[in-house]
């Protein structure tokens, strides 16, 4: 009988890890992936705001082509239903709805930059509208489901329905701070239904014919943000919002400068505007485009 010899005994022997070698690598792994995930997800966001700032610089050269052939006239305002509703400033973020007086489709704000021309209906221009920070949005989002989006192709598709409407995930300035009326008449509101096309003042008259802001007198103040408002109101990005102005410049402006709400001194700004949906011009948001003016 022959001996085995030391060799063949390691030459046969299963190699592995051993359970205690094993919990090292993976809590080596798992270090690695604590250390790793927040550099990804700022390198991601980083991407999203870039893309963001870049769709608002892109809807900027829209508006000064509409206002180039329009007089000078900006396509921002808010648009909303008659009665109370009708004052609500945060409602700004539709750019088609469904009229049913007469039945068809109704432009309103930034939507006015389809029947000019200037952008279509395909997903892939629409999708400017539409910050890539809040694309998972139900209300604001290329993945919408509520109305017709993405975009505008449901509407145009026909099914008119009472209600329908295109919304979109930035929100336009819905007074003109430049008016020399006085504040509850600066409002610019299309109203989503009736007979009137044009902008109303939306409060005192809602039948009475108000101006579109002017390029050349709007200069560098706001006129879009990434902040949907109203009931759903969010920071777009981490730490601040982007916004772009009449000039076609945009920029990230640190949630800092938004500051706190003026009727407390307590509640943040931006939170006090998803419950202002008083019956009287919404002063509130006129206090938070005058902050984005006035950040640096």
């Amino acid at each position: 009988m022959t001996a085995s010899s030391p060799a063949g005994s390691r030459r046969g022997r299963r190699g592995g890890f051993t359970l205690v070698e094993l919990l090292v690598v993976i809590g080596i792994i798992a270090l690695l992936v604590s250390i790793l995930l927040p550099t990804l997800n700022r390198a991601r966001e980083s991407a999203r705001r870039t893309k963001c700032l870049a769709n608002l610089r892109s809807i900027g050269q829209m508006v000064n082509i509409y206002a180039n052939q329009n007089k000078g006239l900006i396509p921002v305002g808010h648009s909303n239903d008659t009665g109370a509703s009708s004052v609500w400033y945060s409602v700004n973020y539709y750019v088609a709805r469904w009229n049913t007086n007469p039945d068809d489709i109704r432009y309103v704000g930034l939507g006015l930059l389809f029947p000019a021309n200037i952008i279509s209906s395909s997903p892939g221009e629409g999708e400017v509208f539409y910050c890539p920070s809040t694309n998972e949005d139900t209300f604001h989002s290329m993945k919408s489901l509520q109305g017709p989006n993405p975009y505008i192709d449901d509407l145009l598709a026909g099914n008119p329905m009472a209600g329908k409407a295109t919304r979109i995930g930035y929100g336009c300035r819905a007074s003109d701070p430049t008016s020399d009326l006085a504040q509850d008449h600066r409002g610019v509101c299309w109203m989503a239904t009736g007979a009137a096309y044009y902008p109303v003042n939306g409060w005192t008259d809602q039948t009475q014919r108000v101006g579109m802001m002017r390029l050349s007198r709007m200069k560098t103040r706001a006129i879009l943000t990434d902040v949907a408002a109203g009931t759903r109101l969010k920071l777009a990005h981490v730490k601040g919002i982007n916004a772009l102005s009449a000039d076609g410049s945009a920029r990230f402006i640190d949630q800092t400068y938004m500051g706190v709400s003026p009727t407390d001194n307590v509640t943040p700004l931006l939170q006090s505007l998803t419950v202002n949906t008083a019956s009287t011009p919404n002063t509130t948001m006129d206090i938070f485009w005058q902050r984005i003016d006035d950040a640096p």
